[in-house]
């Protein structure tokens, strides 16, 4: 399983000597195509969503009448994460000024449609 600890933190804790640094760095826009680029699509997609199956929540469905829960991606796109690809208040990626492969765009929840970047549509 694979997860992102997305807890922001102030630039102080982290511009001082290595060992003093506080723990940790943000990844949750670069976690798919950084997985997606080592892994591969299916491996990846299994990671991220193992979680499900741990914590005994069910897997969503895609039926007429149902609300939609889907996370919407290019597993092709090849890209460079930068500073501007982060929405985060925090800069503190270790992933910065790497390929990846593979973008989050967006997720649709509860019948509302969130998109993340919008040159893809």
């Amino acid at each position: 399983m694979v997860t992102s600890d997305h807890q922001p933190l102030n630039i102080e804790l982290k511009k001082t000597e290595f060992e003093h640094a506080a723990f940790g760095s943000i990844g949750l826009e670069s976690a798919f195509g950084i997985l997606n680029k080592k892994l591969g699509l299916e491996p990846s997609i299994n990671y991220l969503t193992r979680g499900k199956t741990r914590f005994n929540q069910a897997f969503s469905s895609i039926e007429v009448g149902q609300n939609a829960e889907l996370s919407l991606f290019d597993p092709d796109i090849k890209w460079t994460f930068s500073e501007d690809d982060i929405i985060s208040k925090s800069k503190n990626a270790i992933f910065l000024s790497e390929t990846l492969k593979g973008k989050a765009l967006g997720i649709v929840n509860k019948n509302q449609f969130y998109v993340t970047d919008v040159t893809k549509f």
